[in-house]
């Protein structure tokens, strides 16, 4: 493994980071907070792209603790934006689906999200745009590779 590259990769991560947030993310990261906060939609957005996913599965997923998991869950179920399920064959084991209520939430997030983004990247130079879409395809493509829950490999 060669740390050098790694600690690089990690220096960039952070200045990518403090970029973002505070050149982007800030113009809208207060979306539907008051509906759900950003914990509760992270969850959200975990369940929706699974489908159907167990509390367990979730809590590894989203790097939580299965105590703040619950609670949070909790929270979404009385909010009516998750149902869960028990399997007639196995009662123990327990779903957790998004409900119609929590996916039109999330699209509505996801355009407006979308449409403030389109407008902080219209600011760009057309050859500046098609260098940050071609790096973050890159940067998509490689985070695909890691795996869920952030298990490292020993090396």
């Amino acid at each position: 493994m060669n740390h050098g590259k790694a600690r690089a990769l990690s220096d960039q991560m952070m200045i990518f980071y403090r970029l973002y947030n505070e050149k982007v993310l800030r113009k809208f990261g207060e979306l539907h907070r008051d509906v759900v906060p950003p914990a509760q939609y992270l969850l959200l957005g975990i369940i929706a792209e699974a489908g159907r996913i167990t509390a367990g599965e979730l809590s590894e997923r989203a790097l939580m603790q299965k105590q703040q998991v619950t609670k949070a869950l909790n929270q979404l179920e009385d909010k009516g934006m998750i149902v869960r399920l028990r399997l007639p064959d196995n009662r123990r084991q327990v779903w957790l689906e998004c409900t119609p209520q929590a996916l039109e939430l999330q699209r509505a997030v996801t355009r407006e999200t979308q449409s403030r983004l389109s407008s902080v990247f219209d600011q760009l130079e057309e050859q500046d745009m098609d260098d940050y879409l071609s790096a973050m395809q890159t940067v998509n493509r490689i985070l695909e590779k890691f795996p869920a829950g952030g298990k490292n490999r020993e090396g």
